[in-house]
């Protein structure tokens, strides 16, 4: 029987007062009655705006057992009025539930805070689940401790919560069993956030050991790690950077990376990279393009390797450049 049946009928129902007989306990049976009748004769215009009109649901449980809800705590369950009033509240909760209670009351038999909001499940009549946020406290209800509650179904938002947490691990699935060296860092420390396995593989590093290193450490020039730096924040997206990375065995290779920030996030950057197998050269004097600009070989190659050139004349240049000499 809820609350708002009480005020418009304005007296204690005949079912509800059998339903009351039928407390073995005539100390609680009394006291339930006189609550009731209590709540009946109540002309608190608060009472009246809060119970009548709130659209949350709102319960009053004693001895473990429901003696007060409104129409919005039967609709959320299912039950009609009759069938919830002094029913054993552990038996709309779910069996988690139930562990939740008993771990809150654990708690606070022990002294320790124990924060009156909480999550937990409820079950239907047709046995469905329902998630619930619950903001309780303890009241002197009538000479015994009672059990005041304001329950909100969240079942919507945790369904919409559970679903975007599946499509995180989806998405961190499909990229870490991805062929492409996919990575997240942070932009200023450069810490690692994720790194899928290609990456590792790519670098020679294992799980447990690119969590000692930085982004910074895969770069083989600090200039190619200022550059990448320069133009994410400028432009908030890489696309195919040349880069001469290192593995963990100091060995180089050349690669791109192409990224951009995370979602929402202007700390954290993502990315991706490409081994560059394919290097533009032109087909007359063979300079090689890098970045859209054109550069000779000697300085591309100095710029990405570790070679120091000097300069000297081949025997076919020798006989075009200088052919009496070579005759002679």
């Amino acid at each position: 029987m809820s609350f708002f049946n009480f005020r418009k009928n304005n007296s204690v129902p005949e079912n509800l007062e059998s339903l009351i007989e039928q407390v073995e306990s005539k100390e609680l049976r009394t006291n339930i009655l006189k609550a009731v009748k209590n709540i009946v004769k109540s002309k608190d215009s608060k009472y009246k705006l809060v119970v009548e009109n709130v659209n949350d649901s709102i319960v009053i449980s004693q001895n473990e057992r429901f003696i007060f809800f409104n129409n919005q705590f039967s609709e959320i369950l299912g039950y009609n009025s009759e069938e919830l009033f002094m029913k054993d509240y552990r038996n709309v909760f779910t069996p988690e539930g139930v562990e939740i209670l008993k771990d809150r009351e654990k708690r606070r038999l022990a002294g320790e805070f124990v924060s009156p909001r909480y999550e937990s499940t409820f079950k239907r009549k047709d046995k469905s689940i329902v998630h619930v946020e619950a903001n309780v406290r303890i009241i002197d209800y009538q000479g015994a401790l009672a059990t005041f509650a304001v329950i909100r179904d969240i079942s919507e938002r945790v369904i919409a919560e559970k679903a975007k947490e599946d499509d995180r691990i989806k998405a961190l699935e499909y990229m870490n069993e991805s062929p492409a060296a996919m990575y997240t860092v942070e932009l200023e420390s450069g810490e690692f956030i994720f790194t899928n396995k290609a990456y590792r593989d790519m670098f020679g590093y294992s799980k447990s050991d690119i969590k000692n290193i930085t982004v910074k450490d895969t770069y083989d020039y600090v200039k190619d790690r200022n550059g990448f730096l320069n133009k994410i924040i400028k432009n908030k997206f890489v696309d195919n950077y040349k880069v001469l990375f290192k593995k963990s065995n100091g060995e180089t290779f050349r690669g791109s990376v192409t990224a951009k920030f995370q979602e929402k996030k202007d700390d954290v950057v993502m990315g991706i990279i490409n081994l560059d197998d394919l290097t533009s050269i032109c087909a007359k004097c063979k300079k090689i393009r890098e970045d859209g600009e054109w550069a000779p070989p000697e300085k591309y190659i100095s710029e990405h390797t570790n070679i120091v050139f000097s300069h000297g004349v081949c025997p076919d240049c020798m006989k075009e450049l200088y052919p009496d000499f070579v005759r002679k």
